[in-house]
């Protein structure tokens, strides 16, 4: 399939660029702990872009479809193309969430396997769009992006139960719950995409 040089895919470049760097500086913030005010700001910045940009891309895919009136994979890859746009930005919106979550708390730990959940997350999705990009779609794994999103539900209802169990919270219990309900939705919108690949 031939989806070179066409706008549509130039706009998905770009706001897939967007949720990445979303993605890079919560990991950065995580792991430091705190978010500057300059992050917070570059996070929020991320998310209007996006909004500006899944615009564009919606009007450049519709007009491309009238004028190349593509069928089968063609089509499907179209769709593959806008479910992208929506779940990068909610991506991109849950980094947000979580600099907001932080910038409330002010210093907070997080644990370290929420940053690895977070490290694989980026890591993943950036293969996976190099590869949606170039038409590889037949080298995409979904099964480890659905892997990735079942470990991070499973470790969002074990934090939801251990919390059950207790009298009280600590300030880092309920940072702690946000942020990974943050990304267990994140992973989600991954979900959404491992699945939809699965039907190529």
């Amino acid at each position: 399939m031939d989806y070179e040089g066409k706008p549509a895919l130039r706009l998905m470049d770009a706001i897939s660029k967007e949720a990445l760097a979303a993605l890079s500086t919560i990991l950065q913030v995580v792991r430091r702990g705190r978010i500057s005010e300059v992050e917070f700001q570059t996070l929020y910045d991320l998310t209007v872009r996006q909004n500006i940009l899944r615009e564009e891309l919606y009007t450049q895919v519709f007009e491309e479809i009238a004028r190349y009136r593509p069928v089968g994979n063609a089509l499907w890859y179209y769709t593959l193309i806008l479910d992208m746009a929506y779940d990068y930005y909610r991506i991109a919106r849950y980094c947000w969430e979580i600099g907001r979550v932080m910038k409330v708390f002010g210093r907070v730990e997080v644990g370290g396997d929420v940053e690895k959940m977070i490290s694989e997350m980026l890591n993943e999705l950036s293969d996976f769009t190099r590869k949606v990009l170039s038409g590889r779609l037949e080298l995409i794994d979904a099964n480890k992006l659905l892997e990735l999103e079942e470990r991070s539900d499973e470790r969002y209802l074990t934090t939801l139960k251990e919390l059950a169990e207790k009298d009280r919270f600590t300030k880092n219990d309920v940072i702690n719950v946000l942020v990974l309900r943050h990304v267990e939705r994140m992973l989600d919108h991954m979900e959404y995409l491992a699945r939809k690949i699965k039907t190529f």
